[in-house]
């Protein structure tokens, strides 16, 4: 009798409606799995995406461009509501997919959504595993009741044993990330860009907003470096504050600053056409967008949080960007820096090895194993309630 494969649902809420961090790397676990011959896998998401099987929701977006000016009482808390709202519809009109296929594991990063899965699992009287992946740097108050839990970063699994959730429900296993330069030519990209040979362009790609990428810091930045040849690279997506930072971007940078939306395929392309990247945000779990400018091997600004110390491994690419003139001192020692290509080309060969799909598809498909053998009574919650007592 055939072994039967293990039922796998990955689910990003926001997948095809907007392009992020927990999008991307959620549909790169499903590129790296799908043919893996112990997985019946599939990939649910809120959009039209060509791996994943749409499920119907109200995206952010559209609550957002819905709430129009209202968004800028609060952009943060603004964003986390539309957010959430769009969790809640998901969970909605997914429930009664998830009663019909039963799946074994459910795998995701979307934190409300994962919340109304035990409810749902009762509902539906399903036995599937939730396995939660810890990519928005969430405190383990946030995440005690799953069933198991993907840790990115040695640093957020040092901090739930701390908190006393028990080793044996919990891995560290990084987001993969694939590396493609094919369709890649820096002079032909940076011609149609507009950017001349001795300009040095600072590309920063990540979502369009103050309270967490904090874009508004790195305008002010790039804006003191009184040299017109240093130019701003956006490539990213906007968020409820997008009309603020663009008035701001006009005042202090006038045309040397574009703003691109590009596709995931796009950005390596994007990133070696550039001279520096910069990522101004104080806090990130893991942080893909660094891994791809490690392998584009181009110089890195960041700051010296849990995620830029994992991928880089070196203080050199880290930086206390808390501080006003940080990162615009910071690009003016990387463009006279003679060092940097052989740093790069370094910090490019430990990512490769580190984070490759063909390196964490192993240890993807053994955490899945591990979830599946927890009995009920061995979840995480479980065991956290048997160390309490």
């Amino acid at each position: 009798m055939p072994h039967r494969r293990t039922k796998l649902a990955l689910i990003s809420c926001g997948l095809g409606n907007v392009n992020r961090g927990f999008e991307i790397s959620t549909n790169r676990w499903y590129e790296a799995l799908k043919d893996h011959p112990e997985l019946d896998i599939r990939l649910y998401c809120g959009g039209k995406h060509e791996n994943g099987l749409s499920v119907s929701n109200l995206p952010r977006n559209e609550v957002i461009r819905f709430l129009g000016p209202l968004t800028r009482i609060n952009e943060q808390r603004f964003w986390e509501f539309s957010y959430v709202l769009e969790q809640i519809s998901f969970t909605s009109f997914f429930w009664p997919e998830l009663q019909e296929w039963q799946p074994d594991v459910v795998w995701t990063k979307d934190v409300p959504f994962a919340h109304f899965l035990p409810y749902v699992r009762t509902l539906t009287r399903s036995n599937y595993k939730i396995v939660f992946s810890n990519g928005g740097a969430f405190r383990p108050q946030t995440y005690k009741d799953f069933d198991f839990i993907q840790h990115l970063t040695p640093s957020s699994y040092a901090e739930a044993i701390l908190a006393g959730l028990p080793k044996e429900a919990m891995t560290i296993l990084p987001n993969c990330v694939r590396h493609d330069d094919s369709a890649y030519n820096r002079t032909t990209l940076r011609q149609r860009l507009g950017y001349a040979d001795d300009d040095l362009v600072v590309i920063s790609i990540s979502a369009w907003n103050c309270y967490h990428k904090r874009i508004d810091y790195l305008i002010d930045e790039v804006a003191s470096i009184n040299d017109r040849r240093v130019k701003l690279l956006l490539c990213g997506q906007p968020e409820t504050d997008i009309a603020y930072l663009k008035d701001l971007a006009h005042k202090k940078l006038g045309d040397r600053i574009q703003w691109l939306t590009i596709n995931e395929s796009e950005v390596t392309s994007y990133l070696k056409a550039a001279d520096i990247f910069a990522l101004a945000s104080l806090q990130e779990s893991f942080g893909n967008v660094i891994v791809e400018a490690a392998l584009a091997e181009i110089p890195i600004i960041c700051h010296a949080h849990d995620g830029g110390k994992y991928i880089l491994e070196d203080d050199y690419w880290l930086n206390d960007l808390s501080k006003p003139s940080a990162l615009s001192t910071r690009i003016l020692q990387l463009r006279n820096d003679t060092t940097c290509a052989q740093k790069t080309a370094l910090c490019a060969q430990s990512v490769r090895e580190r984070f490759a799909p063909s390196t964490l598809v192993d240890k993807f498909v053994e955490t899945i194993r591990i979830a599946m053998r927890l009995e009920k009574q061995e979840s995480l919650r479980e065991l956290h309630a048997l160390k309490d007592n």
